[in-house]
C-alpha cells in the first residue's frame, strides 16, 4: 500500500532462531502473508545481502522483540519514483 517499514532486528535469531550475543541489524519489509514476512537484508557482504528472503512469522517477530532491539522501526511512505 506504499508504506515500507525499516526493522532493526536481532539478525542471530532471524538466521538462527537464537542469539547467543545480540547482533542488531536493519532490514527492509517487503511483504507478508498469514505465515511469512518477505524482507530484503542490506547487508554488507554477498553473504548477508539477500533481496526477498522470507521467514516464519513468528521468527520474524521474536527476532524484532529482542532485547536490544527496542522495537525499533522506521515507516517510509511516499510514491515510487519513476525510472528514465
Amino acid at each position: 500500500a506504499g508504506y515500507v517499514p525499516i526493522m532493526i532486528v536481532d539478525l542471530n535469531v532471524l538466521l538462527n532462531g537464537e542469539s547467543w550475543s545480540y547482533n542488531g541489524h536493519i532490514v527492509v519489509v517487503t511483504g507478508f502473508d498469514e505465515d511469512y514476512i518477505y524482507y530484503h537484508n542490506p547487508g554488507n557482504s554477498a553473504v548477508l545481502s539477500k533481496p526477498y528472503k522470507k521467514v516464519p512469522k513468528k521468527l520474524f517477530i521474536k527476532a524484532w522483540n529482542a532485547n536490544g532491539t527496542d522495537n525499533c522501526v522506521i515507516i517510509v511512505y511516499g510514491k515510487r519514483a519513476q525510472a528514465g
